[in-house]
């Protein structure tokens, strides 16, 4: 799993401005997922996907990864199929061929 630091800002907005999150509860996620993922800092910007340009920022994550998949549920990701040769799919899919 990989995540970048512009993704980790974007999650703690999410979970502060929209969930309503603590920010207690949202330090000890931020914290979480750094912890499980990889952290890559891209070295690339990309302009993709015009509807909504934070999403280019998980594809700059996963090409500074060398990602082989993004499992995503964000239809403006999955309206591409894949990016560089990276497969995009939606996390039921991706569960799915995990059994």
């Amino acid at each position: 799993m990989l995540v970048s630091p512009a993704i980790l800002r974007e999650l703690a907005t999410v979970l502060r401005d929209i969930l309503h999150f603590e920010e207690a509860d949202i330090v000890a996620r931020l914290k979480l997922a750094a912890k499980v993922a990889e952290i890559v800092s891209p070295t690339i910007t990309l302009r993709t996907i015009a509807e909504d340009p934070t999403d280019d920022r998980i594809l700059e994550c996963a090409v500074a990864g060398g990602a082989d998949l993004i499992v995503s549920g964000d239809r403006h990701l999955r309206k591409l199929k894949s990016f560089r040769n990276i497969g995009i799919v939606q996390p039921s899919d991706f569960l799915r061929t995990l059994g």
